[in-house]
């Protein structure tokens, strides 16, 4: 399971020898500390305690590209005190363009088809 630390590293690493096998560019680079998230994330998530496994990631300084299995890609932490409301008003959008989040649990076929919207939403936000 990928919440014990040490098969979450170790399979990081497999994919990451398979990827640049597959000709995927990822740097080289050590692992880096764990840091912690900005105050800001404990209270979008309305958490007490971020997982370890999730600051372990973002503490990593990969490239912000699709990296991840399944077009997956890490998103930086929200920061700054407008974080909480950008989020609200983005899910706010995203409903009124038709956004359905349900299908994320649906699997990599409609991946391209939420990206697209979600993109559409946020553009309508710098509008």
């Amino acid at each position: 399971m990928l919440d014990d630390m040490r098969v979450l590293r170790d399979a990081v690493r497999e994919y990451r020898v398979t990827a640049t096998a597959a000709g995927l560019d990822w740097p080289d680079q050590v692992e880096s500390p764990v840091g912690q998230p900005p105050d800001v994330v404990y209270q979008v998530f309305g958490v007490d305690h971020i997982a370890e496994q999730l600051t372990w990631l973002q503490s990593q300084r990969w490239p912000d590209r699709h990296l991840l299995p399944n077009v997956g890609w890490r998103m930086p932490w929200p920061e700054g005190g407008d974080a909480l409301d950008y989020l609200t008003l983005l899910r706010a959008r995203q409903r009124e363009c038709g956004v359905n989040m349900a299908i994320v649990e649906d699997g990599f076929e409609h991946t391209e088809e939420l990206s697209d919207a979600i993109d559409a939403a946020k553009a309508s936000l710098d509008a």
